[in-house]
């Protein structure tokens, strides 16, 4: 704005001041701006600006500036312009400024054109800043939505706060937060500004975003499920066993029976005990057929004589209820009346007793007949019971097994014993066992696994017996136990556990009995190779006989301290009878070198018996010549001396 024109602003200031009191003078970056009273607002635009004289015009050029029409039809008209000077105007402009005026539109001080909302006072302030016209601009929350948004303002008159329990002053500082009975909060329009930008960019993520939407979702989610489920088990009350009386004893008995299959042993072995091959399938055959049998035998009577008895019970009570009943009609009839005479002296009874009584028996008749025809499937129930307590029994027998043969790799358990006694004996290549790893395996694959099986299989089935066949159109069908235990996975897993446990035991002792083979094999070889006349017929001085001597006492000595018992994991290795076959190898080479000694010593003594008698004789002899004495002095001297030498 130049001087000029803030000098020529003031003239008509002045001008004007005489017939109108001013009550507030605001300069603002565009527009001076004359609030002379309520009703009326007088404006002097800015250099090159429009001049407007009233509020109306005001707010007409704040709609000009936001369409462009509306400006030009105003120009066209002639509205607003301002004439080139007010003398120019003379006596009539003076008269039209002085005269009556027609009533103009109502402004309201606090509102602007185009500000309704928070974002928008943020705009306002941030275009026009501290020197805008509007100071303060009062808001409230908007209304809620599905969604919630705390920082969405709505501009409202300043008459109508007190109707709100929250309202926020908006000026070019901050925001002020106003409830009442609490401490006023400010908040600087930066932050403001900050805040709001952070709360929009968090609540597009896709949490926070869909939250409420979700939540309420998965709360009707939850409504429905709930109901679901309610409607559900009332309909299972009505027909679950437990939940009637007349089912819920003899549910209970079989029950407490089939819990008794916990205690039946398909396969059993004492962990402190070692068996042979042989001792280990005679026994679970033994196990099997003196004891498995008979228990299952056992429990399978006390479930039929408790499935007869409630058979019996509720078709009795069948019988006389369907007896009792005259007529069809009598269990549709709810009225308080009588349909026949009663023999109480024909003293007539309150028609709610009657009333009452036709219910309950109506209620009751469709109890028993409802409970009749449920024999079967309670039947069918038992069976199923029966069957999964057996096949849990036939489970537990095999996890039995698998622990005992993996006892000894337990921590808590060190010291227990192997379950087979395995022989080991030498081979011409390597050392075999008696029994093998094949035997060991086919005995608890063939025999006592299937044999588990095969009896769990052929327990009695109450689904098929001739007592019950008349609950049952046809022949029932049930569960095939057979085929339920061949394809139940964590049973084909324990038994490969099982064949692997055996496997590896008999790995490692292989690697035990090494030992063995490097000490002992010598001797095996020499006895099965030695020849006891072959080796007389050589002839041997007395150092190779002191050798051989010297080499079969060694022989015997690491025989004695051959270690004959080894524990591998489920087999007890034992070498007692391969030390027996070794050890008379040892004692009859002895006993032959000793007697070839002692013919060889025979042999030397008879030669030299021979050859000292030989020389008595020849030295007992008389020379009765010269010639005869000259050959006695000579032979006996080169004798004497060929004995000496030898």
């Amino acid at each position: 704005m130049s001087a000029y024109c803030f000098c020529q602003c003031l003239c008509d200031l002045v001008v004007i001041s005489h017939q109108h009191p001013v009550l507030v003078l605001d300069l603002g970056v565009d527009y001076l701006l004359v609030r002379p009273a309520p009703s009326t607002t007088v404006c002097w635009p800015a250099a090159g600006a429009t001049r407007i004289s009233s509020s109306s015009q005001y707010q007409q050029q704040q709609h000009a500036a936001a369409d462009p029409m509306s400006d030009a039809e105003g120009s066209e008209s002639g509205w607003g312009q301002r004439p080139e000077s007010d003398d120019d105007a003379g006596p009539e402009a003076e008269e039209e400024e002085t005269g009556p005026r027609a009533p103009e539109p109502t402004y309201h001080p606090d509102m602007v054109p185009g500000v309704e909302t928070g974002q928008d006072v943020v705009a306002f302030y941030g275009k026009y800043g501290q020197d805008s016209p509007v100071k303060f601009f009062y808001c409230v929350r908007a209304p809620e939505g599905v969604r919630f948004r705390p920082y969405d303002l709505i501009v409202v008159p300043r008459e109508g706060l007190g109707r709100y329990p929250e309202y926020f002053t908006m000026s070019a500082n901050g925001v002020m937060t106003i409830r009442k009975g609490i401490q006023a909060d400010f908040v600087p329009l930066s932050a403001w500004v900050r805040q709001t930008s952070l709360f929009d960019l968090v609540s597009n993520i896709g949490f926070y975003k869909n939250y409420i939407t979700g939540r309420a979702f998965r709360r009707w989610h939850k409504g429905v499920r709930r109901k679901n489920f309610k409607r559900i088990r009332s309909v299972v009350e009505k027909k679950l066993f437990a939940a009637r009386p007349t089912f819920a004893s003899v549910l209970r008995e079989i029950q407490l029976a089939v819990s008794e299959l916990r205690s039946v042993n398909l396969a059993w072995a004492n962990p402190n005990h070692m068996y042979t091959l042989q001792e280990y399938g005679e026994l679970q055959v033994a196990t099997r057929e003196q004891k498995a049998k008979p228990a299952l035998d056992s429990i399978v009577d006390k479930i039929q004589k408790a499935l007869e008895r409630l058979c019996k019970e509720v078709q009795a009570q069948a019988v006389l209820y369907q007896e009792s009943i005259r007529d069809a009609s009598e269990l549709q009839d709810t009225t308080g009346v009588e349909l026949f005479q009663s023999g109480a002296g024909g003293r007539a009874r309150p028609m709610v007793t009657i009333k009452q009584e036709k219910l309950d028996r109506a209620a009751n008749y469709a109890r028993i007949m409802e409970e009749l025809s449920q024999l079967g499937a309670f039947v069918r129930l038992a069976d199923y019971l029966f069957v999964e307590g057996v096949m849990a029994c036939a489970v537990q027998a095999v996890e039995d097994l698998l622990t005992l043969l993996t006892a000894h790799k337990q921590q808590s358990d060190k010291q227990a014993k192997a379950l087979f006694q395995v022989f080991v004996a030498f081979e011409v290549k390597g050392l075999s066992f008696s029994p093998d790893e094949t035997a060991v395996l086919e005995e608890i694959n063939a025999n006592t696994l299937e044999g588990i099986i095969s009896v769990a299989a052929g327990a009695p089935r109450l689904l098929f017996m001739r007592a019950f066949a008349h609950l049952f159109e046809g022949k029932p069908s049930g569960l095939n136990t057979l085929n339920i235990l061949r394809n139940m996975g964590y049973l084909t897993s324990l038994r490969g556990s099982i064949n692997q446990t055996i496997i590896d035991d008999f790995t490692a002792a292989k690697e035990a009995v090494r030992e063995i083979d490097v000490g002992y094999r010598k001797i095996w070889d020499f006895g099965r190779t030695w020849d006891p006349d072959a080796y007389a017929a050589q002839p041997r001085n007395l150092s190779e006989i002191r050798r051989d001597l010297v080499l079969q006492r060694n022989w015997k000595g690491s025989l004695d301290r051959m270690k004959t018992n080894m524990a591998v994991g489920c087999l007890q290795i034992d070498a007692k009878p391969l030390r027996a076959e070794l050890v008379p190898i040892t004692a009859a080479a002895l006993e032959r070198i000793k007697l070839l000694l002692l013919n060889m010593a025979r042999q030397a003594t008879l030669a030299v018996l021979d050859d000292i008698t030989g020389r008595i004789q020849m030295l007992a002899a008389r020379p009765t010549t010269l010639d005869e004495f000259v050959q006695y002095m000579v032979r006996p001297s080169c004798r004497v001396q060929g004995f000496a030498y030898r």
